[in-house]
């Protein structure tokens, strides 16, 4: 194991009535008084333009002065004490001898000194002499098959050298509880810290986390009859080793410490707490203070830091598994359950790629004049019901979530999962919205006034696919012409008077294409070539027999400038019970073709709008 000298800041601890108060590693000269104007209240730290000052008193304290004590590093372990004020004397420990105002002495690390009713004792992590130890191996990058009490004899495995098994084994058997917490629960902080005192035997164990830059404590736990300090600062000389090695360590008393100048003095066992690209997002840190004169010194052994470093990496499993959790329920917003497991796990599969997709919109008709009847509250509370209900179809038919636009749903299938069945898929979505537009009717027919009507348009085509959002807000999606023709046909549904329009493309694509009827050619806005689109009956209607047969057949006559026998076919599809209104709009084309002649571009129908 490699050994370290510490060279640390200067470690200030303030008390009052033997209690500590204030605790702060401050590098290079410190200055102590009492508060100035517009300083803030003790024990406020600041740094000087080439010292640092401590405010350890309040303004109306007459026992110290303003700028009281300077303390300033010297070689070989040692300080310089001057006494700033122009009135009042310092005391020096333990001789309990004067510091008359003005004078300066240079004392051997640790300093006691007393100014007014406060006591300070400054020392640094290295006096009396500590060495810094560093474990071996480095600490590995969180691993969720890690988690829970499974994970214990691999664990084991990697620290067989550990210098007394048995006293391994039986630690392993609390550190289990430990990593079963990391597995199960969100609250695995507390039991590590726990387990720092009760199972390592330590004074003191805290979860830190680096979070923007700055040390912040998560859990802390203390052996019996221990007060926290609420001053407390973690070695900044360790945590820095703990991110630049990525190892844990522990201080042990060097060779040439004296036992008696030890007591009180406290020794640390910390490890990173390392993410899944390994890097150092907390630390376990915990201390055990000696004990000096007539009993006997326990400092920390390697088999200790050795537990404390697997503690560390039973927290790292746990915010790993917290993290991917997390990610995988923001991705259940849009993905299925499955595939936002799928992936959690490989997040490739996310990145931008060009696929063959099918993409679907989904609108209300009529939605802008409802919503100014219903009013703001009762809109909220219908779009709500209407997406979750939509949303429920989309994500039962294996498809992806891209968006909500105001009343409009999109969706998408074929990305990420590559599926050959895409088309049909995304067919079946759709029809099992417009099946639910009866339960969503009961609901809200009332509140409506009118029954709800749906529009649907899919299209299937290459797009590229990825996240089309930004890093705040994660939007997986297509984008393309592949799109922009889909939305263009939800739009044609106004036209061509039907619930459930789909390209050629699409259809091409369907497995059970049986029902499909091809409905017309168009030339949509802003798309160079013309689209040929098919409708599939809304399965809550029942379309006789001749749906199909009697309107292809009366477009094929259309197109083919056989006016006459395209009116005549459509007449068992206006003249029945049932009310076919894509063949009144193909009857009316026929008709107004008869009066004034075929269109420029027959048998193409450029529409008016989006």
């Amino acid at each position: 194991m490699e050994m370290v000298r510490m060279t640390e800041p200067l470690h200030i601890r303030v008390y009052e009535k033997q209690v500590p108060v204030c605790t702060v590693d401050l590098e290079g000269p410190v200055e102590l008084g009492r508060q100035d104007r517009g300083e803030s209240r003790p024990y406020y730290h600041y740094k000087k333009t080439d010292r640092y000052r401590l405010v350890m008193a309040r303004q109306e304290e007459d026992t110290v002065s303003r700028r009281h004590v300077l303390i300033e590093p010297a070689e070989a372990d040692q300080a310089r004490v001057t006494n700033l004020s122009e009135k009042l004397s310092i005391r020096l420990l333990p001789d309990d001898r004067e510091l008359r105002p003005g004078q300066s002495e240079v004392m051997p690390l640790p300093v006691m000194l007393t100014v007014g009713r406060r006591t300070v004792r400054v020392h640094t992590e290295g006096t009396p002499p500590l060495q810094l130890v560093v474990l071996p191996e480095s600490v590995a990058a969180a691993d969720l098959s890690l988690a829970g009490p499974s994970a214990l004899p691999s664990l084991a495995n990697s620290i067989q050298s550990a210098p007394n098994q048995r006293e391994f084994l039986q630690s392993l058997k609390a550190l289990a509880s430990v990593l079963n917490n990391c597995a199960t629960s969100s609250s695995f902080f507390e039991p590590a810290a726990q387990a720092m005192v009760q199972m390592i035997e330590l004074d003191s164990g805290r979860v830190l986390l680096l979070e923007n830059g700055k040390w912040q404590v998560k859990a802390e736990f203390f052996r019996d009859a221990i007060l926290p300090d609420p001053q407390w600062r973690p070695s900044t000389q360790i945590l820095a080793g703990l991110q630049q090695m990525k190892r844990g360590l522990y201080q042990v008393p060097s060779s040439a410490a004296e036992t008696v100048s030890l007591a009180g003095v406290k020794t640390v066992a910390a490890a990173p707490i390392l993410d899944r690209n390994g890097n150092v997002v907390g630390a376990i840190y915990g201390d055990r203070r000696l004990d000096g004169g007539t009993q006997a010194l326990r400092p920390i052994s390697a088999l200790e830091a050795t537990l404390v470093e697997l503690l560390a990496q039973a927290v790292a499993t746990g915010l790993a598994r917290i993290e991917e959790e997390s990610k995988r329920l923001q991705l259940e917003q849009f993905f299925t359950r499955e595939l936002a497991t799928q992936l959690t796990t490989r997040r490739e599969l996310l990145d931008g790629q060009d696929a063959e997709v099918t993409v679907l919109f989904c609108d209300v008709r009529g939605f802008s004049r409802i919503s100014a009847n219903l009013g703001g509250a009762k809109t909220v509370a219908w779009i709500n019901d209407l997406m979750s209900e939509l949303s429920e179809c989309v994500l039962d038919h294996q498809g992806v979530l891209v968006d909500y636009i105001g009343d409009a749903l999109m969706a998408m299938w074929g990305a990420p999962e590559d599926r050959a069945d895409h088309a049909q898929l995304a067919c079946q979505a759709a029809l099992e919205m417009l099946s639910s537009t009866p339960r969503l009717n009961s609901r809200w027919r009332e509140t409506l006034g009118e029954p709800l009507q749906l529009s649907i348009g899919l299209n299937t085509g290459i797009a590229r696919v990825g996240n089309i959002g930004s890093q705040r807000k994660f939007k997986y999606g297509p984008l393309g012409e592949t799109v922009n023709i889909a939305s263009r046909v939800q739009g044609a549904t106004r036209y061509l008077k039907s619930a459930l329009l789909l390209t050629r493309s699409t259809f091409e694509r369907l497995t059970d294409s049986g029902a499909a009827r091809r409905v017309a050619t168009v030339r949509l806005v802003n798309i160079d070539q013309p689209v040929e689109l098919f409708e599939l009956p809304d399965p809550n209607l029942q379309p006789p027999a001749e749906w199909k047969p009697a309107y292809e057949s009366a477009l094929n006559d259309f197109e083919k400038h056989r006016f006459r026998q395209a009116t005549a076919a459509l007449r068992p599809l206006v003249d029945g019970e049932f009310e076919d209104e894509t063949a009144l709009v193909l009857l009316a084309r026929a008709v107004n073709a008869l009066v004034n002649g075929p269109e420029e571009q027959h048998p193409i129908w450029e529409l008016p709008g989006k």
